[in-house]
């Protein structure tokens, strides 16, 4: 984890490699809201959905890792996510990925829905779980799924 100065408040970020190139789309928002109110309004991330897909890629041989999620996340558009991925501390056949926002969360009924993807490039086929976090910057408010990697290779 790495400690970031930006303005007046300390943000960490995960340590690990940035991935650059993922696609973020918006998909409108969901209201989580149940009448009459019997829940506490939600403070926290969400968990994420997540999938993921090991492929071979025709024109290398090798096999890629293509990661898919969907993200509900209070506050208003646009935000900058990041995605960062980490080998897991713990189980050397899964990687950690992180999707990095920084807002500061308010409590919310209703949350903003992202769908982020990507691809890793020439993945080892011992990779067999991921696990997503949803990090708004706040390492005590992180949300995490963890998800058995599918493979479409025979």
């Amino acid at each position: 984890m790495e400690t970031v100065k930006k303005s007046s408040k300390t943000i960490k970020t995960p340590l690990g490699e940035l991935i650059y190139d993922q696609e973020v789309l918006s998909q409108g928002t969901i209201n989580f809201e149940i009448l009459p109110p019997i829940l506490p309004i939600e403070t926290k991330p969400l968990p994420p959905l997540v999938k993921a897909i090991r492929t071979l890629n025709p024109k290398t041989g090798n096999h890629d890792l293509n990661v898919y999620t969907i993200n509900f996340v209070t506050n208003a558009p646009p935000i900058d996510f990041k995605v960062y991925k980490k080998p897991s501390q713990s189980n050397p056949h899964q990687l950690d990925f992180y999707i990095s926002y920084d807002r500061t969360p308010k409590p919310a009924y209703i949350f903003n829905i992202y769908q982020i993807c990507f691809t890793l490039p020439n993945i080892s086929t011992s990779i067999n779980t991921v696990k997503v976090y949803l990090w708004d910057d706040d390492p005590e408010e992180s949300r995490g799924t963890e998800t058995t990697v599918q493979s479409s290779v025979p």
